[in-house]
């Protein structure tokens, strides 16, 4: 997870990001930020909301390696919140 292996640079390129800029120096290399088992999808309802929520990060992850910014704020809905620790919120898409 990049927010936890690299905090100082994710929440830097977070940063930037919210305040319309493209952290292009920013970009981690990542590959995954948790493990899906397949009986994860099938099991009781938190491991299958574990699962998606590892494969969205893991895609944001994916995103945010190719640079591809717009993509990532993509999966963001356009009501979101984000809270970052030590930041006010976030509502909705910046870009």
């Amino acid at each position: 997870m990049p927010y936890v292996d690299n905090p100082s640079v994710f929440f830097a390129a977070a940063e930037q990001f919210l305040q319309n800029k493209w952290p292009d120096n920013s970009v981690q290399d990542a590959k995954s930020v948790g493990i899906v088992f397949p009986s994860d999808e099938k099991g009781p309802a938190y491991l299958k909301a574990r699962a998606t929520v590892i494969k969205t990060e893991t895609e944001i992850v994916r995103l945010i390696n190719k640079a591809a910014w717009d993509s990532a704020a993509a999966i963001y809905a356009p009501d979101a919140t984000i809270l970052g620790p030590g930041s006010p919120p976030v509502a909705g898409q910046k870009l």
